[in-house]
């Protein structure tokens, strides 16, 4: 599917926009001065809480950083300075979630400080591509190191893929033997803006900055000789969002209800851990009967909903509360939602409708729900 990309930049606030079949499916911003998810910094254990099998840890401001006892691979003492990834940025009044285990990103490869990962992507489906890239992994696993390769690793030449392991290792080493104060940062990874273009594909996505320092580095990076990558410059007066008219969707986003087409409604409501989207045929009478006007409702609401999902980056259980329909209609409802859901790359689990009638879906996110749109 072909993916349109809009990246803005303002004095190191990033946000980005992505659109498929110019409907904007992704929206994801981050302030210059937020704290991101992958990065390293010295932490101070203070103390631990048995009844949490967790240690708060001194990382340099006032809220004090979480590390459960499973992200850690030995017992620490309170006054032990350590390196720690955050796992979750803080966020309001709740501290960061770190971890002990470490996790360094390099192009093709992931070097962790897990002995017990070594593996390929599981989205590479080809056996004999698998297969060559595992033993290619066993080889050149860092010794008393653990190892990925990731999905983008897929038909590269062995030489590649070893000469990025080797240097994210040595990137790894160096992160590892670092001292500090605790709250010092010793690596920070990419912002979104390097995450989106880690997977951008020259074949399938044309990727628009605003930038021009930005734009010339991936212009560079992604165009070879007699090829001209779709990396454009966007130079108008006005916001990129606004010419390619998304600014009213991602607004919309952020309210809790969403108009269809039709008339009909969608009705976000969220807890800690759970989303309830309530479907409503609303202004939607229809010209032929309430069974053909509620089913035609609930088949643009999964469409929607498909999108919103994605949009909104809502995780944790998703119930969907559609129009009451009967068992054919409603097995012919599941079939195209189940379709619309697959464009998700989040890992989801779909139980489809449960034995009270309702939709639910598991879905993991990454980072925080979309809660604001910076214009």
């Amino acid at each position: 599917m072909k993916r349109k990309i809009l990246i803005k930049y303002n004095k190191g606030n990033e946000s980005v926009a992505i659109l498929e079949e110019d409907v904007v499916v992704e929206y994801l911003n981050q302030k210059s001065d937020e704290s991101v998810r992958g990065t390293l910094l010295i932490g101070l254990v203070k103390e631990y809480q048995p009844s949490l099998d967790a240690y708060f840890i001194d990382v340099g401001i006032d809220i004090r950083g979480f590390l459960p006892g499973k992200f850690t691979e030995k017992k620490l003492k309170a006054g032990t300075q350590l390196v720690v990834q955050v796992v979750k940025p803080a966020y309001m009044d709740k501290g960061m979630m770190l971890s002990s285990v470490i996790s360094i990103s390099g192009k093709y490869c992931v070097v962790t400080s897990n002995t017990e990962k070594l593996r390929v992507s599981a989205k590479i489906k080809d056996k004999s591509e698998h297969t060559r890239l595992m033993e290619l992994a066993v080889n050149n696993c860092p010794q008393g190191l653990g190892l990925i390769i990731r999905t983008n690793a897929n038909g590269l030449l062995d030489e590649m893929i070893i000469e990025d392991i080797s240097n994210t290792t040595n990137l790894y080493k160096s992160i590892k033997e670092a001292t500090g104060s605790p709250g010092e940062i010793i690596y920070k990874p990419e912002g979104i803006i390097g995450d989106v273009m880690r997977n951008f594909k020259v074949e399938d996505d044309i990727v628009y900055f605003d930038d021009i320092d930005i734009f010339n580095k991936y212009f560079k990076k992604f165009s070879t000789p007699g090829i001209t990558a779709p990396v454009k410059y966007y130079n108008k007066d006005y916001d990129i969002y606004d010419f390619f008219g998304i600014s009213n969707k991602i607004k919309q986003a952020l309210g809790r209800k969403v108009w269809l087409k039709s008339g009909g409604t969608l009705v976000f409501d969220y807890t800690e851990a759970m989303c309830v989207i309530d479907v409503n045929t609303s202004k939607n009478t229809g010209a032929g009967n309430f069974s053909d006007t509620a089913f035609k409702t609930n088949i643009e609401a999964a469409l929607e909903i498909a999108v919103q999902i994605r949009l909104r980056n809502i995780g944790g259980i998703i119930i969907v509360d559609f129009v009451d329909l009967d068992k054919p209609k409603n097995k012919e409802l599941d079939i195209i939602f189940r379709e619309h859901l697959e464009n998700d790359k989040k890992k989801m689990t779909v139980g489809g409708f449960t034995s009270l009638g309702n939709y639910e879906i598991t879905r993991i996110r990454k980072g925080r729900r979309l809660e604001h749109f910076d214009e």
